[in-house]
């Protein structure tokens, strides 16, 4: 984790080097062990707030420390598994919701290392989509229709349109729309909290849009599906978190229908 910090670092030094806009980075230390202190002090970047915090809150609460941290006009909630490797690519973003008042979020494309397409923008899932996720009921036909669907494989991912909900690695975010809207829910420790805040600005009547000529890379490790089917219940405690997140998720929104 500490090499992607330093690298993420290294690209958001650039982007804001080439930008006129007052940007401020802030790194959130979810009371890590990645020694961050040392990595900030050497990335040379002037404008960085941190935040380092006595325990891990979870990535909503993580998000939200960073958020309250500075006031801003926008926010781009970032991991720091992203590889910035276009110009202007905070330029763009901010352009965009500029030119689209009334948009409350967008989100960039987002693409694998070997240069492939990502699936980082879906539909709400039904309550079986995870399960086919993780086990080989994804392979039987009901489950490729359904998670096709939830990855919004129906096009081709090249044409700017409003999205039901984004992946957390790169969310674009107006600070206005946050006093309505509110933070990152908290009660998911990780995982789905995504998915909730978006379920949060739809709500509001405050479009999302995924945004397909603003790139970046994305290191995604799906960590909770390395290990697969039911055993990883017993071996994998990120699938534990995973499944709690997925259940409450689902209980919180099961009076909606999509």
């Amino acid at each position: 984790m500490a090499d992607f910090v330093r690298d993420c670092l290294a690209g958001l030094k650039k982007q804001c080097d080439e930008s006129p806009l007052n940007i401020r980075i802030v790194v959130v230390d979810n009371n890590s062990e990645d020694h961050l202190r040392n990595i900030i002090t050497q990335s040379n970047c002037p404008n960085i707030t941190s935040v380092f915090l006595k325990q891990n809150l979870g990535y909503g609460g993580g998000v939200n420390e960073g958020i309250r941290a500075v006031k801003a006009d926008y926010y781009f909630v970032v991991n720091p598994d992203l590889v910035f490797f276009e110009e202007s690519t905070l330029n763009r973003l901010y352009a965009f919701m500029e030119n689209n008042k009334k948009i409350g979020m967008c989100a960039p494309k987002l693409i694998n290392t070997d240069g492939s397409l990502q699936y980082s923008c879906w539909r709400f899932p039904k309550r079986l989509v995870p399960m086919y996720r993780r086990t080989k009921l994804g392979n039987t036909k009901r489950g490729q229709k359904a998670l096709q669907h939830f990855l919004m494989e129906d096009w081709d991912h090249n044409q700017t349109r409003p999205v039901e909900c984004v992946m957390g690695s790169a969310m674009f975010v107006r600070g206005e729309t946050l006093k309505e809207v509110g933070l990152m829910s908290e009660e998911y420790f990780m995982y789905f909290e995504d998915m909730d805040w978006c379920r949060q600005f739809w709500n509001a009547n405050k479009p999302i849009y995924y945004v397909h000529d603003v790139r970046i890379r994305h290191h995604w490790q799906r960590d909770s599906a390395k290990v697969k089917g039911i055993k990883a219940v017993a071996l994998s405690k990120l699938t534990r978190i995973h499944i709690k997140s997925w259940l409450k998720y689902m209980w919180k929104w099961r009076k909606v229908r999509d």
